[in-house]
């Protein structure tokens, strides 16, 4: 099991599935099934439908993967858009503005007092 190669591969959320589990459809237009990892259960990160992520496959098992890292608007490996236009050969790409989200919500650190 140590001798695993593991490959990082960027994906989009389709679905939330019961347990912490997701629907995840990567860039090359396969479909697998992500499950968050122990660092984003134990940060509280927050993933929705929509966001982009970072996941781990196996080589071994390659309809599962594991969600490492949700990714910024910034930070999506996309390639560009393309708009039609009126030459069909050279399309202009479309610029986009960058997706703003705001920092996930941590919860009190501190003791909580009873009333």
């Amino acid at each position: 099991m140590a001798d695993e190669q593991i490959v990082e591969v960027e994906g989009k959320i389709l679905s939330v599935l019961p347990g912490t589990m997701f629907r995840a459809q990567l860039l090359n237009g396969h479909i697998v099934l992500a499950q968050i990892s122990g660092k984003l259960r134990k940060h509280f990160i927050k993933i929705g439908v929509g966001d982009y992520v970072k996941m781990e496959m196996s080589t071994n098992d390659i309809t599962k993967a594991r969600i490492v890292y949700r990714l910024r608007g910034n930070e999506i490996n996309r390639p560009p858009r393309t708009e039609p236009s009126g030459d069909a050969s050279n399309p202009a790409p479309v610029a986009r503005p960058a997706i703003k989200r705001p920092a996930p919500r941590r919860p009190n650190s501190g003791p909580q007092r009873r009333r």
